[in-house]
């Protein structure tokens, strides 16, 4: 057995081992193209690189936060609207019609207040999200100094860390779990 540091912890060899970023290198290919006035840009990636690469952690997607408190904006827009023409357009007094009948008068009002409060919450809550993904983002970033040193091993899909004591090692597809525990 070879005491260099690169040796698989699990079949002990070192013939089939390479180092991450290696893989990841020399499985992509991107180009520029340029053909009579068009350019384009185009790039490959074969499986093992795509599942070994150290990507952007993905950011969370907030269109649906916008288009919700969008409609509830509208909502409250078109119910105070609706609000003043009812109380623009009573016959009479409008405190006496108001109160003959309070129930229709508080809905109108209270309608519009609640959308505005959970259009409050709603912002709220991305901004938390937000604040979360900033830290999650720090942390990713923290795994790349490890990720730099990791090692692949061709014959047992495994990746490892070579100056590891324990020589612990972890399926390919759970990277990024490994390098949690290793950061």
């Amino acid at each position: 057995m070879s005491e260099w540091s690169d040796v698989c912890p699990l079949c002990h060899k070192n013939d089939q081992v390479q180092k991450v970023t290696s893989v990841v290198a020399s499985g992509s290919l991107s180009g520029h193209h340029s053909v009579e006035g068009y350019e384009g840009h185009s790039s490959s990636q074969t499986d093992l690189s795509s599942k070994l690469a150290f990507g952007p952690l993905p950011e969370p997607n907030d269109a649906a936060g916008c288009i919700g408190m969008g409609c509830l904006f509208i909502v409250a827009l078109v119910v105070a609207a609706f609000a003043v023409f009812v109380t623009a357009n009573t016959k009479g007094s409008v405190s006496g019609a108001i109160s003959s009948n309070m129930t229709p008068f508080v809905l109108i009002v209270s309608i519009p207040v609640v959308c505005l409060v959970i259009i409050f919450l709603i912002a709220r809550v991305r901004a938390n999200n937000r604040k979360d993904f900033k830290k999650s983002q720090a942390a990713h970033e923290r795994m790349r100094a490890p990720w730099e040193r990791l090692y692949y091993c061709h014959r047992n899909d495994v990746v490892f860390l070579p100056d590891q004591d324990s020589r612990s090692y972890a399926d390919a597809g759970k990277m990024m779990t490994y390098l949690r525990a290793h950061t």
